[in-house]
Order: C-alpha cells, then sequence, then structure tokens
C-alpha cells in the first residue's frame, strides 16, 4: 500500500478541502495530488476501510472521498457499507475511478450511494470538471435532505402548538400498544378538548388563540411524566399516551390537570397590547389501552370526548361532579367535564 510523505502532509495543511483516496496504485495517488492541488484539494491516502472510516471522523469536513474500484473493499461495496452512517450525514461527495464501471456501480450512482464515476484516464481539465459537478450535486442532494428533514418534522410535530401530529400520536400508540403486549403491561389513553375555543378566536383573533393553544400544552407537558406522549389530534383537541399508567391512576392526573391547567387564568395580549385574563374550559376523557388495535382505542376516547360534551352540556355539573352519563362502561371510561363559565371567564387585567 502507498504511504503518505512529508510533502503529501504539507500539501494537505495548506489545502481547504480534504480528499480521501483509496488506492494501492502509487502513481495514480502522486497524479490526482498535483492535480487536486491546484484546486484547492489536498488528497490523504487511506488503506483500509477503518482507516477511512477513522479518517472520516477525524478529519470531519472531508470535501471528497475517491475510491478506486480495482481495489477489493471498494470491489466488492464493504466499504461503501461502513460509510453508511457518515453518508446520512456527508458533506462530502464520492466518488468511485474506474476503466469501465460495471452496472452495479451503475445503479449505485443512480441511487446516490456515489456521486460520479471518474475514468482511470482522467486529466486534469476532466478532474476540474467533475469535481464542479460533484459539488454542484452533492449542495443539491444536501439541500433535498434539508428540505425532506423539515418536511418530516412538520408531519410528526404540529407546527402551531409542537405536540405531536395526530399521524405521529399514531405510530407512537401502535409502539405502546406492542410494548403493552409483549409485557402484559398497561397503557391508559387520556383526551381532553377545549369548549367554545371558537368564541375566543373571535374576540381575541387566530395568532392570540394560537398562543393560548401553546400554553395550554406547555401547562399539560409540566403535568405530564418525562416520558408521557402529548399529541394534538384535532383542533382543540388533545390526546396523552400514559405508559405504564392504570386508569385509576389516569383518572387521578387527569383530575390534577384539570386543576393545574385550567384553574388559572390564561394571560394574553391583544394586537393593541392590552392585556387580558382568559378562563378556558375543556372536557376529559379516559380509556386504557387493554392491548387493543390503537385505531380502536382512539375511536373509543374520541366517542368519550363526545359523549362527555354532551353530558356536560345536558346538565352542566359542578365541578366536582364526576359521574358519568347512564349506560358508562365504568371498566373502559371516566368523564370529567368542566363546568362552563362562559363569557365571564374573560376580563381585561389592570
Amino acid at each position: 500500500m502507498f504511504q503518505p510523505s512529508a510533502g503529501s502532509d504539507e500539501s494537505r495543511n495548506r489545502s481547504t478541502v480534504a480528499a480521501l483516496l483509496m488506492t494501492a496504485d502509487a502513481l495514480l495517488f502522486l497524479d490526482l495530488q498535483a492535480m487536486l492541488r491546484e484546486f484547492g484539494v489536498g488528497v490523504t491516502p487511506v488503506n483500509s476501510v477503518r482507516e477511512a472510516v477513522a479518517m472520516i471522523y477525524a478529519v470531519g469536513d472531508v470535501g471528497y472521498v475517491l475510491l478506486d474500484v480495482r481495489m477489493p473493499a471498494v470491489a466488492d461495496g464493504s466499504l461503501l457499507a461502513a460509510l453508511d452512517e457518515w453518508s446520512l450525514h456527508r458533506q462530502g461527495a464520492v466518488a468511485l475511478i474506474a476503466t469501465s464501471p460495471d452496472d452495479a456501480w451503475v445503479e449505485r450512482l443512480r441511487s446516490g450511494a456515489i456521486d460520479d464515476i471518474v475514468p482511470l484516464t482522467a486529466d486534469a481539465s476532466t478532474w476540474r470538471a467533475r469535481l464542479g459537478i460533484m459539488q454542484r450535486s452533492r449542495s443539491m442532494h444536501l439541500e433535498l435532505e434539508e428540505r425532506r428533514a423539515t418536511a418530516q418534522a412538520e408531519m410528526e410535530r404540529d407546527p402551531v402548538t409542537d405536540a405531536f401530529s395526530r399521524e405521529m400520536m399514531l405510530r407512537l400508540l401502535f409502539r405502546e400498544t406492542d410494548r403493552v403486549q409483549r409485557l402484559r403491561g398497561e397503557l391508559s389513553l387520556m383526551s381532553f378538548a377545549l369548549e367554545g375555543f371558537d368564541l375566543w378566536i373571535e374576540e381575541l383573533g387566530r395568532q392570540v388563540c394560537d398562543g393560548l393553544l401553546r400554553e395550554v400544552v406547555a401547562r399539560a407537558g409540566r403535568t405530564l411524566r418525562s416520558y408521557d406522549l402529548l399529541g394534538r389530534v384535532g383542533q382543540h383537541a388533545f390526546l396523552a399516551a400514559l405508559p405504564g399508567c392504570s386508569p385509576a391512576n389516569a383518572r387521578r392526573l387527569a383530575e390534577r390537570m384539570r386543576i393545574e391547567m385550567f384553574d388559572k387564568l390564561f394571560v394574553v395580549r391583544n394586537e393593541r397590547g392590552d392585556c387580558a385574563g382568559v378562563e378556558l374550559n375543556a372536557v376529559f376523557a379516559v380509556t386504557p389501552s387493554m392491548g387493543r388495535s390503537p385505531l380502536v382505542v382512539l375511536r373509543e376516547v374520541e366517542q368519550l370526548l363526545d359523549e362527555a360534551r354532551s353530558f356536560r352540556n345536558a346538565s352542566l355539573p359542578s365541578p366536582g361532579n364526576c359521574e358519568p352519563p347512564r349506560g358508562a362502561k365504568l371498566a373502559n371510561m371516566f368523564l370529567l367535564p368542566v363546568q362552563d363559565s362562559g363569557r365571564e371567564g374573560f376580563r381585561w387585567l389592570g
């Protein structure tokens, strides 16, 4: 294997971009070193898969990884496999140096595993053009990856409250349900919905009410445990998944959340900067998972929430009255209506 010389170290120190080259051909290394030095690229030889991976993490900002297809670790794909983790986050380009690449390497190029295939006989002008193409290709790839990550984050999180989205909550519930089935543990779902919130939107505006929703999520997060899951599953409805929590404990937690979240005014400012105190109202529903499909459990807790609304609107019980409506199955449900104080829950603060 070709070993680096003192001269190559010096050129690397002066270079602005690092390139790693795996090859057993000393003449190829010297030719590339001379050509790429003109472009501010310093070439460092690597002699094994382990050394290549170690150098990438040690150097950090590697602009290019150049692979001679005649090397066994390159030809059998083991180097690319070892670089998979780095490739997911890499800033630099991977290029194959080959006389005539076979179909397998062309397919890797199409799939994005490598960024270019450069002829073994390429001269300086060809390398200049190829480096520019690889750089632009890598920049486009990074931009696409950034957009994909942003889109993925938007799918996972509600953009207003930063709670999990409904779709993400379902994915997490499937994971937690699998765990319940394996370990024969407990999992409870608690849902709560804000009542009369559309009136506040009319009174205070959408932007102020978005702030109210964020404060609701913040207060809920301070009450829930660190490993509980909270998502926004409707316009004004939220769902908490409580791993390891029995229905009885979930009911107690719901009552505690009702007190700690809604017994204190929510302080907001309107567009004119006036400070106001808002008293929000909510209904709660709790149901156990019992290892059932998350889709079934989610439909059940949403149905219970609708029943809680109907029961609250029909009877308007006092805050301490937690009796479920007639026909409720106590083993599977718990309704916690909150008394509606209507427009009296809003007042300007001095």
